[in-house]
């Protein structure tokens, strides 16, 4: 369980948050980017992370080394390493019906409007708030209509909060 000094912090910025540029430098892949953009960390450190988590069940010859790169990533290794930043991740909608990310974003408008959201789409996870959506293809923030392919199937959406909110 994380300390009350980080569950405080991922409270503060959850409450100001702002989808801003992900830091260069490091993982460029969508898993360590996602968390950088939620948490502010730079990929690096993110997938750093991450390959503890990954190794737990990852065959001999997978296992990855701190400063490697982390790629194909599932929804429980992100769960886990934001857990180490204070937040969780709430399962909003598993099955979906053959729907294209640019349709989930214009069926949630009203409704996504002040959360955050992690969306798993045609294989790549990308952060989503309200109209604006990033991820580590393109590390500047977007519209959701312009995000890199916004054709693809919505898989899984999880809606990101901090320990100490409800």
């Amino acid at each position: 369980m994380p300390s009350r000094a980080i569950r405080q912090t991922a409270a503060e910025r959850m409450r100001g948050f702002a989808l801003e540029e992900i830091p260069t430098g490091g993982n460029r892949f969508c898993g360590p980017a996602a968390i950088a953009a939620i948490t502010g960390c730079t990929p690096q450190e993110a997938a750093d992370r991450l390959a503890p988590i990954i190794n737990r069940h990852a065959a001999p010859h997978r296992r990855r080394r701190t400063g490697d790169t982390v790629r194909s990533t599932t929804a429980l290794h992100l769960k886990v390493v934001l857990a180490q930043y204070a937040f969780h991740l709430i399962a909003r909608k598993k099955k979906y019906r053959r729907e294209t990310f640019r349709n989930w974003a214009n069926r949630t408008e009203g409704w996504r409007r002040d959360r955050i959201f992690l969306v798993l789409a045609g294989r790549h996870w990308r952060v989503v708030h309200g109209w604006r959506t990033v991820c580590g293809q393109r590390r500047t923030p977007c519209h959701t209509n312009s995000a890199v392919t916004p054709g693809s199937i919505v898989k899984e959406v999880y809606e990101i909060s901090a320990f100490d909110q409800d």
